[in-house]
Formats: structure tokens, sequence, C-alpha cells
């Protein structure tokens, strides 16, 4: 199945673009998102990632659908 990705912050240079397109296993999970991810770009291993999908923050075990449109979003910190 194939997802649409748009990643924030640091991420986008991991990732060499703000948007990219991945071709994921049916039934992924969000946790199998970030482990893809980890895997497979040069991302700290310990880095907390947020996925978004429809406005809000999905858990660990939401499965992703086919054409999802997902953030990935880093830790921020405002001042």
């Amino acid at each position: 199945m194939v997802v649409h990705v748009q990643a924030f912050g640091i991420l986008k240079d991991f990732l060499g673009s703000s948007e990219v397109q991945w071709n994921l296993s049916d039934g992924i999970t969000a946790e199998g998102v970030r482990a893809f991810l980890k895997k497979n770009y040069p991302v700290h291993p310990g880095l907390p990632i947020a996925i978004v999908r429809d406005n809000r923050y999905l858990a660990d075990d939401e499965i992703i659908q086919d054409q999802d449109h997902l953030f990935l979003m880093p830790p921020v910190s405002g001042g």
C-alpha cells in the first residue's frame, strides 16, 4: 500500500525532502511506521516521533490505511 508522508523539523533533513511516498506492508501500525523510518533513514533510534493523521495523534497500535496522509512530527520546544 502507498502512504503519503509529510515531515517537519529535523525529520525533513533525515528524509531528504519534506514530502515522500512510501510503499508499506498492509496492516502496518503507527509504531511500525516509526520502525520503518528509523530502519531506512539516519534517525536517532531514541528520537520520539509523533505520527498525525486527520489532525489527530495516532496511538502506537493504530493501523495505517492505503493512501493515508501522515505527518511526522519531531519533539518541539518553544520559548
